[in-house]
């Protein structure tokens, strides 16, 4: 019970300092957003259904990138880090974070979805099944994105170290996601 309260304050906490400045959210949506409109009215639409999912999944993919390597990372910069290890155990700080990356992702994934049907003509022929693939492909990623984001957070280079070690990791999860949201 006490690391469910710890887990939950680390992630009020996040969404407090997240809903303060909103940089992660503007980041993330203004990458996703952009980048989308940018291939919708560049490419023709008479694409297979496995190219609208590429498209879906790698926009989604950059777009955690761009944003969500921060959690442990503003940690770092503002030196709250040793009080929140102090604060709580280490699987309830990272399952905060992870649940506020989650969020934060699954935000920009529903919004690029809607987008992606209206600019990209994405025919989603199962609607529930493609939610639970882009809700475990967002899980998947916003997992993996804190876990790196706690290894790199302490690096002089920490903005290049997490894309170049974040690529081999995400990209099984990518494949399946790209797989499963085709059919």
């Amino acid at each position: 019970m006490k690391g469910l309260r710890a887990c939950w304050a680390v992630f009020a906490k996040d969404m407090a300092c997240e809903l303060r400045n909103r940089r992660a959210l503007n980041a993330i949506m203004l990458f996703a957003i952009t980048s989308l409109a940018a291939v919708a009215f560049c490419v023709d639409r008479g694409w297979p259904d496995y190219v609208a999912a590429a498209l879906l999944w790698l926009v989604i993919y950059f777009s955690a990138v761009s944003g969500l390597s921060r959690s442990f990372a503003r940690e770092e910069d503002s030196r709250t880090a040793d009080a929140l290890r102090l604060a709580a155990l280490p699987e309830a700080v990272c399952a905060g974070k992870i649940l506020f990356n989650l969020v934060i992702l699954l935000s920009v994934a529903i919004v690029l979805a809607l987008l992606g049907v209206v600019l990209l003509g994405i025919d989603i022929a199962i609607w529930g099944r493609f939610l639970i693939v882009l809700a475990a492909g967002s899980v998947g990623l916003a997992s993996s994105s804190v876990l790196l984001g706690a290894m790199v957070s302490r690096s002089g280079v920490r903005s290049l170290l997490f894309p170049i070690i974040a690529f081999p990791i995400a990209l099984p999860l990518l494949i399946a996601a790209i797989k499963a949201a085709e059919s």
